[in-house]
């Protein structure tokens, strides 16, 4: 604080005309030296740029650059590092070039005196202080797949209402999650984590926390060898959005896009209650159309069936449902069969790799 009192008197004392540029990545930190009304720099920010991280396409121009090959492994990186440069140039700083992700795992990580070891338990040492095990317990369970504001509670052992504080934190003064509300059914928010080597973290490391500190790396590498696809599964989600969005760009969808996002909602099927998930749905809210898309990293995908449920599913959005025009689209690794519908779009992993240059 005595820094900063001290930038304070010499900013208000100077006569010259001054700029000081400040840069970091702690982005609580950065949010509570300049909007904090209690610190000495609170108003006196003139301008702010909030850098974000690389684009997929961008990222993966950089994997390009540093001589990677196989694609699948490409997106398994991404999938780990997202669009934040300081990881891209620990690949190419420890000569990780063209190494596979899960060696990549085991250097940057897992073995003693690892480079990235204390990597992300520094973010949120920084960011929380000393209140952070509501918030460790917070994201142990999204990252666990508990993403309604009930789950998370009742994983945590308290009510809704004494954490919703700290829901809202993580997400707007932190940045480490981002929540979803499916559109006309804004009630049903749910919880994601925004920084994927956080979400890897949570997933994999803090809850196998002494495994860690002792570094029994092969227990540790073979849940991460077998936990790692599902882990994927939610992050290849992502890669399609960043694809669909690409397309969208290129004018390559059925029509032009105003809105992509995920759904979910709840309905009566054969007197049951169950609830109903559509990966994405892409809309244009002004033309009335709509794409309902499905995202499935398997080889040799049976379409046919994906397509039927995918269809049944569309059912029950009912946005404009009697006046839209319906789209479907399926992005998988590979495809068995490909019907032959107007309506129907399907992309393979070479699909993705054409439209992003690689």
């Amino acid at each position: 604080r005595s820094v900063y009192s001290v930038i304070q008197r010499n900013f208000d004392e100077c006569k010259n005309p001054m700029n000081i540029i400040f840069l970091g990545s702690l982005i609580g930190l950065f949010k509570k030296i300049f909007e904090d009304k209690k610190q000495p720099l609170y108003g006196r920010i003139s301008a702010k740029i909030n850098l974000k991280p690389f684009s997929f396409k961008d990222s993966i121009s950089v994997l390009k650059y540093l001589k990677y090959t196989d694609l699948e492994n490409v997106l398994k990186i991404y999938s780990l590092f997202g669009g934040f440069p300081k990881y891209y140039a620990s690949l190419e700083q420890f000569d990780l070039i063209d190494k596979g992700y899960l060696e990549i795992i085991n250097y940057l990580f897992l073995q003693e005196n690892a480079p990235l070891e204390n990597e992300v338990l520094n973010i949120l040492k920084q960011e929380f202080g000393r209140r952070s095990p509501l918030y460790y317990s917070i994201l142990y369970s999204i990252a666990s797949g508990k993403t309604k504001l009930n789950e998370i509670a009742a994983s945590v052992n308290l009510r809704g209402s004494s954490i919703t504080r700290h829901l809202l934190e993580l997400e707007e003064k932190f940045e480490l999650i981002k929540s979803i509300k499916p559109l006309n059914n804004e009630k049903s928010k749910r919880y994601f984590i925004n920084h994927p080597l956080v979400l890897f973290w949570f997933k994999f490391i803090y809850g196998k926390f002494s495994d860690y500190e002792i570094r029994d790396v092969k227990d540790l590498s073979i849940f991460i060898e077998k936990g790692f696809n599902t882990f994927f599964g939610r992050r290849f989600e992502e890669i399609c959005k960043e694809f669909i969005l690409e397309l969208n760009n290129k004018n390559k969808l059925p029509f032009k896009i105003d809105y992509l996002n995920n759904w979910w909602g709840n309905a009566r099927v054969q007197g049951e209650k169950k609830e109903i998930e559509i990966d994405m749905i892409a809309l244009n809210k002004e033309l009335r159309k709509s794409l309902f898309i499905e995202c499935k990293w398997k080889n040799e995908l049976n379409t046919f069936g994906v397509l039927e449920s995918l269809k049944q599913k569309s059912e029950f959005f009912n946005w404009n449902k009697s006046k839209r025009e319906e789209h479907f689209c399926i992005i998988a690794k590979s495809f068995k069969n490909r019907p032959n519908e107007k309506n129907v779009s399907l992309y393979n992993l070479n699909d993705i790799g054409k439209e992003i240059g690689f």
